[in-house]
């Protein structure tokens, strides 16, 4: 929900979804060079 409105608002981009979706999945060990 916090990506939808985020997403509205132009907060974020289309692009950046899949990769927060990534980092939510393991933020501890998440590696922003994959």
């Amino acid at each position: 929900a916090v990506l939808d409105v985020a997403l509205r608002t132009g907060y974020i981009e289309k692009e950046d979804i899949q990769t927060l979706n990534e980092w939510r999945k393991d933020p501890a060990h998440w590696d922003a060079g994959k």
